[in-house]
């Protein structure tokens, strides 16, 4: 079995985490315990185990990542007033 290796989630690519959220979904639909997807996946427990509860209130589609920062630039000189 491959282990990854523990990472802070903000440094990681979206794609790679949304990969890795839908992954941990995968272990918990074959009923891996809490602690062995997060040994696996190298995701604390805490995190594993929120993930899980975001897939069944919503399903994979709010396992993706959010954008951060602000929304794209619209014409501000417009706004002035």
């Amino acid at each position: 079995m491959l282990f990854l290796k523990m990472r802070d989630a903000r440094t990681i690519d979206p794609a790679a985490l949304y990969d890795r959220r839908k992954q941990v979904v995968q272990f918990h639909k074959k009923k891996y315990k809490i602690n062995e997807i997060a040994t696996i996946s190298a995701v604390n427990r805490d995190t594993v185990s929120k993930w899980i509860k975001i897939y069944h209130q919503g399903g994979l589609a709010q396992l993706r990542p959010k954008l951060k920062g602000l929304p794209p630039a619209q014409s501000r000189a417009g706004k002035r007033g």
